[in-house]
């Protein structure tokens, strides 16, 4: 037998994802994203194809997240609220924002409008321990936390959240999964997606995914990496997305932070108060953290008039 892999497919539209349906083994799909096993020759067929924009051989992402670097205690608690002046946010709409991340636990503290899962072999079965690591939930609680139950408050509790599990036990993910979040916060027309990880390989899948959510006026913002000076992660790295590195309580660019021309802001992201998995609130760091301070913004920035494009946003 014909040895297969399980490849990433983007079509050009519905039509041409039935298609694939039709001929090939699809094991899961979002829209016009699709993952289907094929043999080489299969992939290769298939790719020359006039509707198919990409067929990318699925890969892992290993997003290393706990970072233990010598830390410049902060004077205050919520000292991240006070450095990007977000204790008092005047937000008058609401704004749809997607975390696609290791899922978020169920907590009063952080409202779930709509959830997903993307890991096809690992069910949900309660939404209270939805998220194994509790990266996700700290994700939002720093965009979205509204001090119940808990002490962290986000830098904006006038959210409609759209949770997209893809991050596993071991923070582990497929680029395959992410790229079909992608396409469903699409569907959701959500206004911003907030990727907190990424990998230091380029995918061309997860390009043109990232692509498709911009054309449709969506403004992507994703954490640059805790590699340092080894770079900015993907998809931070991609020019169309909003980059985001990680500040101490100094204002200093944190050691670990990923650096490169690539990298648009900075937040705090270290020793930063946030909701863990078990409604736990622990001192956490990593660039992961600072993205959704800087979704945040972005939304409140946005709320005062949603007719403004996702580039005004990004350059404001």
């Amino acid at each position: 037998a014909t040895a297969k892999d399980e490849y990433i497919i983007i079509t050009e539209n519905s039509t041409a994802a039935q298609k694939v349906k039709n001929d090939h083994a699809v094991i899961t799909e979002n829209g016009e994203a699709l993952t289907a096993e094929l043999s080489a020759v299969e992939a290769e067929q298939l790719e020359k194809e006039k509707d198919i924009i990409c067929v990318e051989k699925d890969s892992l992402i290993v997003s290393p997240v706990e970072v233990g670097w010598d830390m410049v205690k902060p004077a205050a608690e919520k000292w991240n609220l006070q450095a990007i002046n977000a204790q008092n946010v005047n937000v008058p709409a609401k704004v749809k924002v997607a975390i696609i991340d290791s899922g978020v636990d169920y907590s009063n503290n952080v409202e779930v409008y709509k959830r997903k899962n993307f890991i096809a072999d690992k069910p949900v079965t309660t939404e209270f321990y939805e998220d194994l690591t509790g990266h996700g939930t700290s994700v939002a609680s720093l965009l979205a936390g509204k001090q119940d139950d808990s002490n962290v408050q986000g830098t904006n509790d006038n959210i409609q959240l759209y949770s997209a599990r893809v991050l596993d036990e071991n923070n582990q993910g497929t680029i395959s999964s992410v790229v079909e979040a992608i396409f469903w916060a699409m569907e959701n027309d959500v206004n911003i997606i907030n990727i907190s990880f990424g990998t230091p390989v380029y995918s061309e899948a997860l390009k043109k995914a990232i692509d498709a959510a911009e054309e449709q006026g969506i403004l992507i913002v994703a954490a640059v990496g805790n590699r340092g000076t080894e770079g900015v992660e993907y998809p931070a790295a991609f020019e169309n997305v909003l980059a985001v590195g990680s500040v101490n309580a100094a204002g200093e660019v944190s050691d670990f932070s990923g650096k490169g021309t690539e990298v648009d802001v900075v937040a705090p992201g270290e020793a930063v108060l946030a909701q863990c998995n078990f409604g736990d609130d622990l001192i956490l760091s990593g660039t992961s953290l600072a993205a959704p301070q800087v979704s945040g913004i972005a939304a409140a920035l946005w709320s005062k008039d949603l007719t403004k494009p996702a580039a005004f946003i990004k350059t404001l």
